[in-house]
């Protein structure tokens, strides 16, 4: 397929597109970035972003037919920008940076120790001619690319080419040197690079993605060469193109030992399964309570029953086909809004949940830390011992879903460990603890039904709000038996009293 018809199709949305021109034009990109920056981490970083930049902006380019010279432009802009950010890191600091330490993507150590010397040699070499030379002797050198490839990525005809190529053996030959191509130097495959590591706490590593080839949620990866890889699996997007990896077999150390390190999809769902342990230090490194400060979410049964604290870690677990992850991007929409800060994490069973969840690309919004975490049993019960240490538990309800009583969070077994409770909230409890069929009851789990937000392009029914105080007015009502004008049914999927009241005409 032409060069025009990739970019075309990549512009529309078609990610392996992309991929075949990064497959295309990634040797001649890198040998260009390489050439400039002289560094082979610092030339991948370099030509990676250039990829991620050339993909977001495809729809600026007005002529595809010109995609390898503004691919070229894209390069060197970022190799120059990473170039300036070296300097002025070395001018701030008198200790050298692991973190920029130069890794050849050669795996065999002897022959990594070869390559460089030959591209060093060859880069040395190339540097003494004119730069209309030197350029075209670099990519059809060190990128071993056809003098039409070359052509293309510079703008220029094949003659103009072989013409500048000719000048500058020449040039070589008069100083007694020689240049031939580079077949040992390696380029690194960027359609299967999916990122680069950019910070780490030894639990999670947070990713710099291509947006070209952005894996779904819950897709196994691996950090680093095979060696000294780490496995983990993508946990949560924070932003378009930053990924929360959650790890599964190694150590992402503080110190930063895998601080740009590369990130390779596998393309399939992970089969990693949470013990007790990783749960538990997930709560802990993600819970930061100072204060319990409650967070108003406008979830009556949330609000009232299993209030969220700030900072605070909120474990959401239960059976399939109960809403989990509907109350999960319900509360990442009304807490983005609300500017409040608390850590999300939601259980889904492996595999039977987990590869619904990634064959959907499911997504949430990354201003909410969320992160899915595959277990063996996601049931509160099977959880009981790590939810103990979560600071609020929202238990679903598989009842409760199948009776269709949204949100289905159990009203008796979800809880705030770090809040406390309204007095009226441990009434409302104790009544839906106790057996038989009483009317007061009946009531109440009516009442706390709500229609989400998120839920609207599918019901047709609006979202809804009720400040904490108004339910916990109606629920005492309801509690002390001062509801005798409205009927169970009346009471579902409904906002505050006054409100149902209002849309009945009452």
């Amino acid at each position: 397929m032409t060069t025009e018809a990739l970019v075309a199709q990549a512009a529309a949305g078609d990610v392996d597109a992309f991929s075949q021109l990064v497959t295309r034009y990634q040797g001649m990109a890198f040998a260009y970035a390489l050439s400039t920056v002289r560094d082979y981490q610092l030339a991948e970083d370099a030509t990676q972003q250039a990829l991620i930049t050339a993909y977001r902006n495809l729809g600026a380019l007005q002529d595809a037919r010109r995609f390898g010279g503004w691919l070229r432009g894209i390069v060197r802009f970022e190799s120059l920008r990473i170039l300036r950010e070296r300097a002025r890191h070395r001018a701030d600091s008198l200790e050298a940076d692991p973190s920029i330490e130069p890794v050849d993507p050669a795996s065999d150590l002897e022959h990594q120790a070869a390559v460089a010397i030959d591209v060093q040699h060859a880069l040395a070499l190339l540097a003494r001619l004119p730069e209309r030379q030197r350029v075209a002797a670099q990519l059809y050198y060190l990128g071993d690319q056809s003098q039409g490839m070359v052509a293309e990525f510079l703008g220029i005809s094949v003659s103009s080419v072989n013409n500048r190529l000719r000048e500058a053996r020449a040039a070589l030959r008069r100083e007694g040197a020689m240049v031939v191509h580079i077949a040992s130097m390696s380029t690194p495959d960027f359609a299967e690079t999916i990122g680069r590591v950019i910070r780490s706490n030894g639990l999670t590593i947070d990713t710099r993605i291509n947006g070209a080839a952005r894996p779904p949620l819950l897709t196994a990866v691996q950090v680093g060469e095979q060696e000294r890889a780490i496995l983990a699996y993508v946990a949560q997007y924070l932003d378009d193109d930053v990924a929360r990896l959650v790890v599964t077999d190694g150590v992402a150390d503080e110190g930063g030992t895998v601080h740009g390190a590369s990130v390779r999809s596998s393309g399939a769902a992970t089969s990693f399964r949470a013990s007790q342990g990783i749960i538990d230090r997930l709560v802990s490194a993600n819970s930061v309570v100072t204060a319990r400060d409650v967070i108003t979410t406008g979830i009556k049964v949330i609000d009232l029953l299993a209030p969220l604290v700030q900072g605070g870690v909120v474990a959401v677990a239960g059976a399939m086909n109960v809403g989990k992850l509907v109350v999960v991007e319900e509360l990442a929409r009304r807490l983005t809004d609300a500017g409040q800060s608390v850590t999300l994490l939601v259980f889904l069973k492996s595999p039977d949940e987990l590869g619904v969840a990634h064959q959907l690309d499911y997504r949430i919004d990354g201003r909410v830390a969320v992160v899915v975490v595959p277990v063996a049993d996601a049931s509160p019960e099977a959880l009981a011992t790590s939810l103990d240490r979560a600071d609020t538990v929202l238990a679903m309800s598989r009842e409760l879903g199948i009776a269709r009583r949204y949100p289905a969070i159990d009203p008796v077994e979800s809880r705030a460990i770090t809040a406390a409770t309204s007095p009226i909230a441990t009434r409302a409890r104790e009544l839906l603890r106790q057996p038989g069929d009483d009317a007061r009851a009946s009531m109440l789990r009516a009442y706390l039904t709500q229609p989400f937000f998120v839920a609207e392009p599918y019901t047709g029914r609006p979202g809804v709000s009720v400040d904490p105080r108004v339910a916990e007015a109606d629920i005492a009502r309801i509690l002390n038996g001062g509801i005798r004008d409205l009927d169970p049914e009346a009471l579902t999927m409904g906002a505050s009293l006054a409100d149902i009241r209002s849309a009945a005409g009452l």
